[in-house]
């Protein structure tokens, strides 16, 4: 409605200046979770304010604009900050919306998600996988991993596990060997789930064992 446009910047400001500092800053409030549904809403409810293509616009190949980027890529930042949060709940109903606005908005094929939010998502979510900190969020996270990399043909598991494996604070954990091990072992693009999951098991299972090889 016209009433909710006109308050709406008003209230996405709110959020990204008020509420999501106040949430950063103290761990223990309580309004989390209200705050999350309060962005996903106004992401799902709000989507042409921030993408004024259409569907048809989409399918047709043209280019669809984009408006009021800072305001997305912040409610978006505050999304993926809670995946480097210790809360489990959270982080499950996260993912939930995350997959939820690409089935009804296709998030993971907007050109502002695969150019400045995509990798950094990615390499956020196959380090909490790596580390077993979120194990009863495990089967959502990688299933978010697919369907990202899924939607983003600029992007594949090869090239995100090479990049990955290249950044420094990786370098210094595992050898140049063991690198080339797990990309030449690992780095296929699987097209469907189970095989995406099982390859990616058994990349965590090496990775595991190689950086505990070298620690020692």
């Amino acid at each position: 409605s016209k009433f909710t446009q006109q308050f709406l910047p008003t209230i996405i400001e709110l959020c990204t200046t008020a509420l999501y500092p106040a949430i950063r800053e103290n761990c223990a409030l309580d309004i989390r979770e209200n705050y999350y549904k309060l962005v996903y809403n106004l992401l799902v409810n709000n989507w042409r304010y921030f993408f004024k293509g259409n569907v048809l616009t989409t399918l047709n190949g043209e280019i669809e604009t984009t408006a009021n980027e800072q305001s997305f890529i912040q409610l978006m930042e505050s999304i993926a900050w809670s995946f480097s949060q210790a809360d489990i709940e959270q982080f499950r109903a996260n993912l939930t919306s995350c997959n939820e606005l690409q089935l009804k908005c296709g998030l993971y094929t907007k050109l502002i998600f695969r150019q400045q939010m995509s990798q950094a998502l990615l390499s956020l979510l196959l380090s909490v996988l790596l580390a077993r900190s979120h194990e009863l969020c495990r089967d959502d996270i990688i299933s978010t991993l697919f369907y990202i990399l899924t939607n983003d043909n600029t992007n594949n598991f090869a090239y995100f596990i090479h990049n990955y494996l290249d950044q420094s604070n990786i370098q210094t954990i595992l050898n140049d060997k063991h690198k080339r091990l797990l990309t030449e072992t690992y780095g296929r693009n699987e097209t469907d789930l189970p095989s995406f999951t099982q390859n990616l098991n058994d990349f965590i299972h090496d990775y595991r064992h190689y950086t505990t090889t070298n620690s020692s």
